[in-house]
């Protein structure tokens, strides 16, 4: 007896191509519908996550207490600069958590250190045993604080300075920078027109006279306009050095 097969009828052939085409088509309508289904539950679970993430989002730019910004300890020690440096620092961190007036004064309370801490607890006591109201602005403390930690010599001498600053030989960019320094140092309280025409006065009357008779509306826009200027200028001068050498000079 042979082992050998026998060959397929044509029937037979006809019969397993349908059967086999019949397998093939049953596949693929099943990955296709395997693949709807992964797909449907990834993008539900990727809506979920916009969701998810969109309310996070809302609630941290809502409120910045989410976000790891807080303000530094102040130990109240004798150095004017770092006390104005920690100063902007909270005016800072309150504009970005948009802390309510009467939350300013505790929080800050909370971050008080050593001589600070005993400062702030003798002026409370004080304050009660002279049957005053609680500290409840931020305005008040913070004057309070400048009175004690920005001493008056420090703020007259950085004034002197301002009043007298030039330009001279220094570029723009230095120039403003020490226009500034000593602008938060002298804490001054005068309105912009006084500022602008403070700093116009400094720069070289050369930049100062085009500054002047554009339009701004701000200092950093002022600053930008002397910075400007001053480019041009330098600018002009290399041009005029490469076409007439002997009338640059």
């Amino acid at each position: 007896m042979s082992n050998e097969s026998q060959p397929m009828s044509h029937e037979e052939l006809v019969a397993s191509n349908a059967a086999l085409k019949a397998q093939v088509e049953y596949l693929v309508k099943e990955v296709a519908k395997l693949t709807k289904i992964k797909l449907n539950t990834l993008q539900g679970s990727d809506h979920e996550d916009d969701a998810s993430t969109s309310s996070t989002t809302k609630a941290k730019t809502n409120d910045g207490s989410d976000f790891k910004v807080d303000i530094p300890t102040f130990e109240g020690k004798n150095d004017p600069e770092k006390f104005l440096e920690w100063l902007n620092t909270v005016e800072r961190v309150f504009d970005f958590k948009e802390v309510s007036d009467e939350k300013k004064v505790k929080i800050v309370a909370l971050k008080f250190r050593k001589y600070a801490s005993t400062w702030w607890t003798n002026t409370c006591t004080k304050r009660r045993r002279n049957h005053k109201e609680p500290l409840a602005t931020w305005a008040k403390m913070k004057s309070l604080l400048k009175k004690k930690f920005l001493p008056a010599e420090y703020v007259r001498e950085n004034f002197a300075k301002l009043q007298t600053l030039k330009q001279g030989s220094k570029s723009v960019e230095e120039y403003t920078r020490e226009f500034e320094e000593l602008l938060l140092r002298c804490d001054l309280q005068e309105d912009d027109e006084q500022t602008f025409a403070r700093y116009l006065f400094g720069l070289n009357l050369q930049i100062a006279s085009i500054v002047e008779l554009q339009s701004y509306e701000s200092l950093e826009e002022l600053t930008k306009l002397a910075l400007k200027v001053e480019a041009l200028i330098k600018k002009s001068k290399a041009l005029l050095s490469k076409a007439h050498p002997c009338l640059a000079h």
